[in-house]
């Protein structure tokens, strides 16, 4: 009796440490990573986030899941960052203006002219002034991986006239989507709107605004050439879409899959930064094809250079002397 009763006793235990260690070994093979975009499924940035999640998923055979909702099925804009930063999601993609209350210094790759491409930028992202404000992102709960490349982003359509120079800016309704662009809307001459880009249709429609900023993609896919006339291409702002994981659930990812992530983040920013080079052709082809479109002169570019001083000195009143320090090494 007491043998049997030892028995039964020994194979619950065999029974429970096996069952343990089944279910330790399944929860360590598989993580499952929840990931938001505002973007719609068919944007090249969402395309980009489905190719990373896939890459990711394959390299560590099936072991990591990466769920993409795009189209803002969670959430959109300063929503999506506190999101991330608190931990009620795990990764994300969005637009570097929507980081800009917790993390300031990212704005300077929304001031027109201080970049020229996303060559340009990449190299400085990848030295001081990146590792500048991932420190600073890090300190606000989120570890950012990569970036994603939207394309040229501060055409400006309109329904009045030619902007060829700061003064046809004159008494012009023109909407902003970043704090950056605001403040150079406001700088040219116009009166500044900030809207989604989900709103500008509409609002160009109804007379709301005469004009907006936005990269030539909305341009095109959002159909605003039906509900504008004129356009000029200024080639001189270039957005910069932070991609995200919280801090906290960075820390308690294996370093094995950390590895992986950061690779594939890396080759993602990589591929994205040819294919908008691509894409930004195609845009101007098809957008020359359907509004009056002006392309800025070197003298030109100059004068709204000049006339957009004022959005560089309230990016440093911003952000202090970090600011004013990478300013001047993007410059160097």
């Amino acid at each position: 009796m007491k043998f049997n009763r030892r028995s039964m006793i020994i194979a619950l235990m065999v029974t429970v440490a096996s069952v343990s260690w089944s279910s330790g070994k399944a929860s360590a093979q598989e993580i499952v990573l929840r990931y938001a975009t505002q973007m719609p499924a068919k944007h090249h940035l969402t395309q980009a986030d489905m190719q990373f999640a896939k890459t990711v998923f394959e390299k560590t055979n099936g072991r990591v899941k990466i769920e993409v909702y795009p189209a803002g099925q969670l959430y959109k804009g300063s929503a999506l960052v506190n999101a991330v930063r608190s931990g009620a999601l795990d990764m994300g993609i969005i637009y570097g203006g929507a980081m800009t209350g917790m993390v300031p210094l990212i704005d300077v790759f929304d001031i027109p002219f201080v970049f020229s491409d996303y060559r340009t930028i990449q190299k400085h992202w990848q030295g001081n002034v990146g590792e500048i404000i991932r420190k600073q992102a890090v300190a606000k709960g989120i570890k950012i991986l990569s970036f994603g490349s939207y394309g040229d982003s501060f055409a400006i359509i309109n329904s009045k006239r030619q902007l060829r120079v700061p003064a046809d800016f004159a008494g012009l309704k023109i909407r902003g989507n970043t704090p950056m662009s605001i403040e150079a809307i406001k700088a040219l001459g116009a009166s500044p709107l900030r809207m989604s880009s989900s709103e500008v249709y509409a609002a160009l429609q109804r007379g709301t605004i005469d004009g907006a900023s936005t990269g030539l993609g909305s341009i095109v896919s959002r159909k605003w050439f039906e509900v504008s006339k004129n356009v000029s291409i200024t080639a001189s702002s270039y957005s910069v879409w932070p991609v995200m994981i919280g801090a906290k659930k960075w820390a308690s990812l294996p370093d094995d899959v950390k590895k992986v992530i950061s690779e594939a983040a890396a080759e993602s920013e990589k591929r994205l930064i040819d294919l908008v080079e691509q894409k930004d052709a195609k845009y101007t082809a098809a957008i020359q094809d359907k509004l009056a479109t002006y392309v800025l002169t070197d003298d030109e570019r100059a004068a709204w250079r000049k006339a957009l001083a004022p959005v560089e000195k309230a990016f440093v009143a911003r952000t202090g002397k970090d600011g004013e320090a990478i300013l001047k090494a993007v410059r160097q």
